[in-house]
């Protein structure tokens, strides 16, 4: 009896094994593609998702960009009183790059993933129409940055004090 039994799940095996789907083979060029456009597609469906925070060496504060209703918002946060504010007047930068570049920018579609905070505060850098630029955050004029002697712009407009590449 048990040797039936054997030969029964062998001959069982052998009858569904056939009928398994073959192994997915590798994804074609174009779902590469399609996959490596996933965020971008989905951008703009999500509001109140933040991006990692930006320490501001030295402080006890840190800034996050948010996804909001037709782009981004950045958000500073200080950690010690758990108070939120705006990290700049949105408008008023989009403003001020949007003269400075020739380009049109609104409050939610500032041209930048991150920033950095220069001039003790008092202004920011960031990488805007192919250049890098300082903002005032007191009248929001913004100026190219002058490459130096050693090549490449200062501040690069990239990550924050402290902070990881978004």
């Amino acid at each position: 009896m048990r040797v039936h039994t054997i030969i029964l799940g062998a001959a069982l095996a052998l009858t569904v094994l056939p009928a398994a789907p073959p192994a997915a083979a590798q994804g074609t060029l174009e779902d590469y593609r399609n996959a490596a456009t996933v965020r971008q597609r989905l951008n703009g469906l999500t509001v109140g998702v933040p991006d990692a925070p930006n320490w501001i060496d030295g402080t006890s504060r840190f800034w996050y960009r948010l996804s909001v209703a037709g782009g981004h918002e950045f958000v500073l946060v200080d950690a010690e009183t758990q108070q939120k504010t705006p990290a700049f007047d949105h408008a008023a930068l989009a403003e001020g790059l949007s003269a400075a570049t020739g380009a049109e920018y609104t409050a939610v579609t500032l041209p930048f993933r991150s920033f950095t905070y220069v001039q003790d505060g008092e202004a920011i850098e960031v990488g805007a129409a192919g250049d890098e630029w300082r903002c005032s955050l007191a009248d929001f004029a913004c100026e190219a940055i002058e490459e130096e002697a050693g090549g490449g712009a200062r501040g690069g407009g990239g990550g924050g004090f402290g902070s990881i590449p978004i």
